[in-house]
């Protein structure tokens, strides 16, 4: 297990993609490290955007593999949300694709209130 502080800055992003990617490495299929990467970065952004955080505020990631098993947890002192019904696409849509992209490529997920922690689960 590792867990990081990343500032809740529009670098945010970036900087856990990187960090997915080298807790990740070799140890899952490229497929798998990238679909850990690409929903990290959502879930990150959605903290970033939604999360009311104030300057200098952090974000938690925290990451795990047990067995095959990518564990990944996205988690902010914001209110915290309940899960939504998994919109219809809409291919005119500019944002709001992060759940989305969440329910449908991890094998589980969730969301847990105070502080707000969403997590995810992949099974490569």
């Amino acid at each position: 297990m590792r867990t990081v502080s990343l500032l809740a800055d529009t670098r945010a992003a970036m900087v856990a993609r990187r960090e997915v990617d080298e807790f990740l490495d070799e140890r899952v299929s490229i497929e798998a490290r990238e679909d850990a990467r690409l929903l990290a970065s959502e879930l990150v952004t959605n903290s970033v955007r939604h999360a009311g955080l104030a300057k200098g505020d952090s974000i938690g990631l925290s990451m795990g593999l047990t067995g095959e098993r990518i564990r990944i947890e996205v988690i902010d002192r914001g209110e915290g949300f309940e899960v939504p019904a998994p919109p219809a696409p809409a291919v005119d849509l500019t944002a709001g694709w992060g759940l989305l992209l969440v329910q449908r490529i991890s094998d589980r997920w969730n969301v847990e209130r105070r502080p707000t922690s969403v997590w995810f689960e992949i099974d490569p």
